[in-house]
This record gives C-alpha cells, sequence and structure tokens, in this order.
C-alpha cells in the first residue's frame, strides 16, 4: 500500500511539473516533442531627435528584441498616425545570463517639422515596445 502511494504522489508530480512548465510558457508555446517554440518576450525602442532646427534631418533609432530562445523574428515600425513599416528580421543569439538579445538599426529622413510617436510590434503577438515621441523643429 505504501508502494501504491509513493507511485500517485510521483504521477502527480510528473502532471503538476509538466502542466506547470506548459502554463509558465503559454498553452501554445509547446511544439511538437514537448519542446518550447522561439518568441518575443520584450521589446525595446530608442530614437533620438535631432538638436539642431535643420531639415532634412536623419534620425537614428535602435530596437532590442529579447526573446525566451534563438531565433529570427520579424517585426513592425508603427507610427502615431497609422503608417506600418516592415516586417524587418531581427535574429536574437544567445548572451550572457541566459538572455537572448537581438538588435535592428535604421535611420530616417525627416524633411519637415514632425510631432509624433513610433512604437514597434511582433506579428502574432501582444508583445510591443512602448511609444517613442520623434519631435523635430526646422
Amino acid at each position: 500500500m505504501h508502494v501504491k502511494s509513493i507511485k500517485l504522489a510521483a504521477a502527480l508530480l510528473a502532471t503538476l511539473l509538466s502542466t506547470g512548465i506548459a502554463a509558465a510558457n503559454g498553452p501554445f508555446d509547446l511544439q511538437g516533442g514537448g519542446q518550447v517554440k522561439p518568441r518575443v518576450t520584450k521589446m525595446q525602442m530608442g530614437i533620438v531627435s535631432p538638436d539642431a532646427a535643420v531639415c532634412p534631418a536623419q534620425v537614428p533609432l535602435k530596437v532590442w528584441v529579447f526573446s525566451n530562445k534563438p531565433g529570427a523574428f520579424p517585426i513592425l515600425l508603427v507610427s502615431s498616425t497609422g503608417v506600418v513599416l516592415g516586417p524587418y528580421q531581427v535574429q536574437t543569439q544567445p548572451g550572457s545570463g541566459g538572455v537572448n538579445l537581438g538588435t535592428w538599426e535604421n535611420s530616417m529622413l525627416v524633411g519637415s517639422t514632425t510631432h509624433t510617436s513610433y512604437r514597434v510590434v511582433t506579428p502574432n503577438s501582444e508583445i510591443a515596445t512602448q511609444w517613442v515621441p520623434l519631435n523635430v523643429e526646422c
């Protein structure tokens, strides 16, 4: 009788652990064979508005993409006016501390006074950056 209770406890523990792993990664994150599929976990974006009031102005922007596993991930650049640019591919790679990180850099040529915001999203995900302002005075 004692052996049965140990087997039952072991089976219960295995079930709890497997459902806990699935719940931590999300119900749709498992691939065939129980492997966790690569997904974006966080993104950040920076835009450097020019100091000088001269147009046209080059405006650099940089995006940091964090993922649960190394891989290639599409990103879209969205403006507050509704314009969507992309997709652009970002390749994440393992770094220190178990962090998988990839970056994407570009610049925009702004030809007139602009006060807008941008954010980056990844398709089929709720992960997005905060809105980042772009202010150019000419």
